[in-house]
């Protein structure tokens, strides 16, 4: 998934040992036709069944940073990857294989002052 303005890049890569060892990249689940998307429901296997949800929100008159919230909604190993095409940074969170996921809530993800 990549932000309308194109500033936030987002990958989610998964992978597991189960039925002989599967892995990939995440796809968005097509339901916005939004053009400035920050996120989207991802599916691992098949559309029908969604495995989480990432999202991208500008806190900038907060705090002045982006945020970035991961809802997993499975047990399969994955690491999540923003980054900033601006500057380059990168946000990274990983669940590991047979492990319940774990919300993560960030509020200081990516300043939003550029340098």
């Amino acid at each position: 998934a990549e932000s309308g303005d194109h500033r936030f890049r987002i990958e989610v890569l998964y992978q597991t040992d189960r039925n002989g060892g599967l892995s990939g990249q995440a796809r968005v689940l097509e339901q916005s036709t939004s053009r400035d998307l920050r996120g989207g429901l991802l599916w691992f296997f098949a559309p029908d069944n969604p495995e989480m949800l990432v999202k991208l929100l500008e806190g900038c008159a907060v705090n002045a940073h982006w945020w970035v919230f991961v809802s997993g909604l499975t047990d399969v190993g994955y690491t999540v990857t923003v980054t900033d095409t601006a500057t380059g940074e990168q946000w990274t969170r990983e669940n590991p294989d047979r492990n319940l996921a774990l919300p993560v809530s960030d509020v200081e993800a990516f300043p939003c002052s550029l340098p």
